[in-house]
C-alpha cells in the first residue's frame, strides 16, 4: 500500500484505490494529494473520514462497507458527483445538502430516516436508499432529474413511489 501511495504522489495520478486494505485510518499522505479526483476507500474499517476534508476537489468518493457515521468532512466537496456510502452507520445526510453537482448517491444499508437533505438536489440522477429506516419519501419529489431510484425494503411506500414515478418525468427505473 505504501508503494501505491508513493507512486500516486510521484505520478500525480488522479485516482487512488485503497479498497480492502483493512485500514482503520486514512493514510496521512492522502491529505496532500490536491491532484486527486477519485478515491476508493471501500471495504476497510474506517470510522473517521475527517482527513478527506483536506482534498475537497474530489469528484468521486467510494466509502462503502466501513463504519462511518459522520459525513460532515464532505460538506464542502462542491465538485463531488459520485458518492458511494452503502453499508455504513450513516443516519444524517445533511452534510450533502449543498453539493450542487452530486449526480449519484449509493446509500443503501445505513440508518437514514430523513431524506429532506436531498429535497433540492436537482442534479441527482441515481439514488439507492434501499434498506434504510426512511420515514418519508416526500423529499424525493424535489429531485426533478432523478432517473433511477433503488428502494428495496421500502415497499411500505409503494403507492407514494408510484406517484413519484408519475410526477418525475425522467424517472424511468423504479426498483423496489
Amino acid at each position: 500500500m505504501r508503494d501505491l501511495i508513493a507512486q500516486t504522489i510521484k505520478s500525480r495520478r488522479y485516482y487512488l484505490d485503497l479498497r480492502g486494505y483493512g485500514l482503520e485510518a486514512i493514510p496521512e499522505e492522502v491529505a496532500g494529494m490536491d491532484f486527486l479526483e477519485n478515491i476508493a476507500l471501500s471495504r476497510n474499517e474506517l470510522c473517521d473520514i475527517s482527513l478527506l476534508s483536506c482534498i475537497p476537489q474530489l469528484r468521486k468518493v467510494a466509502l462503502s462497507h466501513n463504519h462511518i457515521s459522520d459525513l460532515a468532512p464532505l460538506q464542502n466537496f462542491f465538485n463531488l458527483k459520485y458518492l458511494f456510502i452503502a453499508h455504513n452507520r450513516i443516519s444524517d445526510l445533511a452534510p450533502l445538502q449543498h453539493l450542487p453537482k452530486l449526480k449519484k448517491v449509493v446509500a443503501a444499508h445505513n440508518a437514514i430516516e430523513d431524506l429532506s437533505p436531498l429535497a433540492h438536489m436537482t442534479q441527482l440522477i441515481y439514488l439507492d436508499i434501499s434498506h434504510n429506516p426512511v420515514l418519508s419519501i416526500e423529499p424525493l419529489f424535489g429531485c426533478t432529474e432523478l432517473r433511477y431510484l433503488k428502494a428495496h425494503g421500502l415497499e411500505r411506500f409503494a403507492q407514494q413511489l408510484q406517484l413519484l414515478k408519475k410526477q418525475l418525468p425522467n424517472l424511468y427505473i423504479l426498483d423496489l
